[in-house]
């Protein structure tokens, strides 16, 4: 009985007469490139994929087109180098994967290789503040989380609460201090 994993083995394990370059060459010049190189091909295994960064779904990020949100991640790979399709930004082989990010930007959706992608903390977008409101810092990294289907934080929730406060008091206030008024005078006259 023949085992394939031998053949599979044979097969990996063969011995070329040629450069790798010259595998295009025609039969005469192998024949006078035998005597020169020798090139042992060993069993041919893909390599692993590429180290995750630390970006994780549903972050904000910064692409050469402006801020996003990350929706999910891929890694790419083609069994030729430089295929020409629709995703031209990747160069992604069978040996060489590329990790692709889908981002969430304001006008749509884009792919996006994880080389082109930067952690959006330290950038004006965190450190500098648009307003300020009753001492809650509001930033542009804030107006990012206002976006659909995103969780707010907590500079967000202050403001909208301070917000809330001044408007109550503005319409109830008045009443409020005024029946508080009225009954501490009903008091004082019984």
């Amino acid at each position: 009985l023949l085992d394939s994993s031998d053949e599979e083995v044979e097969k990996c394990n063969l011995v070329s007469n040629v450069p790798l370059s010259h595998s295009q060459s025609s039969q005469n010049d192998l024949d006078e490139n035998k005597e020169q190189s020798q090139v042992t091909l060993g069993p041919l295994i893909a390599p692993p994929d590429p180290p995750l960064f630390p970006f994780h779904d549903d972050e904000f990020i910064l692409t050469p087109f402006g801020p996003g949100k990350i929706l999910s991640w891929r890694v790419e790979r083609h069994a030729l180098g430089n295929i020409k399709s629709c995703n031209a930004h990747s160069d992604g082989t069978i040996y060489n994967p590329t990790l692709i990010y889908s981002i969430d930007l304001d006008y749509g959706i884009c792919h996006i290789p994880a080389s082109q992608v930067k952690s959006i903390s330290g950038t004006r977008y965190t450190e500098h503040t648009l307003l300020t409101y009753q001492r809650v810092p509001i930033t542009e990294f804030d107006l990012l989380r206002l976006r659909p289907l995103t969780y707010l934080n907590d500079s967000i929730v202050n403001f909208y609460l301070k917000y809330l406060k001044v408007k109550y008091d503005e319409k109830y206030g008045k009443k409020v201090e005024k029946e508080n008024s009225n009954n501490s005078s009903e008091d004082k006259d019984r």
